[in-house]
């Protein structure tokens, strides 16, 4: 006599699978905008999925079956060898399958710094830069592939360091680097007419420098030295390094240092 499924049993494994289909959708939705699950955190999101699959099949019934065998260290001739059926089965294929694929090309790359400072690496916009390890403060805000500001600060003084600023380029200017470099040097010379501006290269890119002394909000003349670089013909990224005029020369190499150790890697 085959013995009936309850009800709940049915229904519960038609939720977990809708709660995972809308979750795998709501992914695709956010990739779709720009918003990309940031890599040291998507093994959770393969995770979450893996889990959803499992109770969705546990509950709605179905055969999964798993077999294989995990290397031991030091015992490469006798490795752990491991079977399972089931939900359990169906948690360690989608695991497996989804972790290789979702999770590729996902490692950070090596972003080489001098001894004394420490690697940043931005995964949504694949650049990164160093720092130095003490005296210096690294504040960032929400980060997309369209809008992104990074700040390395002076602990000292949190009114100097560097900022990185992730902008869209006007559309009239998408395809026309040169001319948006001049109408720019242009627009801030009315903050130092004395602006002093030219091509220059970053990170292996072509770039362009512009060096103004505005003032503060404390009418203090304040040396900045803004780069522009494009990351795609849509998206500039900005770098402001600024400083007072009595900084320290110590700070002010460490300022230059974290500018010219900026990396793209796109």
């Amino acid at each position: 006599m085959t013995k009936q499924v309850p009800n709940w049993v049915i229904i519960a494994g038609a939720v977990f699978g809708g709660l995972t289909l809308l979750f795998f959708m709501l992914l695709i939705v956010m990739s779709v905008f720009g918003l990309e699950v940031p890599c040291d955190s998507r093994f959770l999101v393969v995770v979450v999925i893996a889990f959803g699959v499992a109770l969705s099949i546990t509950f709605l019934g179905g055969a999964v079956a798993a077999r294989g065998s995990v290397p031991l260290p030091f015992i490469s001739r006798h490795p752990f060898t491991f079977s399972a059926s089931g939900g359990i089965a169906a948690f360690i294929v989608v695991l497996t399958l989804s972790n290789s694929l979702f999770s590729k090309n996902c490692e950070s790359p090596i972003v080489g710094c001098a001894d004394g400072y420490q690697s940043h690496y931005v995964s949504q916009l694949r650049f990164g830069f160093c720092y130095p390890r003490r005296g210096w403060e690294l504040d960032t805000a929400a980060i997309d592939i369209r809008a992104a500001d990074i700040f390395i600060r002076a602990s000292e003084d949190r009114n100097i360091g560097v900022r990185y600023h992730l902008t869209t380029v006007p559309a009239v200017f998408m395809n026309e680097q040169d001319d948006y470099f001049q109408r720019t040097a242009v627009t801030w010379s009315q903050l130092d007419e004395n602006i002093e501006h030219g091509p220059t290269n970053v990170g292996g890119r072509k770039a362009y420098s512009y060096q103004l002394t505005p003032l503060n909000g404390k009418g203090e003349p304040m040396p900045t030295r803004i780069t522009h670089i494009f990351l795609s013909s849509e998206m500039l990224l900005e770098i402001y390094a600024s400083h007072m005029e009595d900084t320290s020369d110590v700070l002010k190499s460490e300022i230059e240092s974290i500018v010219a150790s900026t990396s793209i890697f796109k």
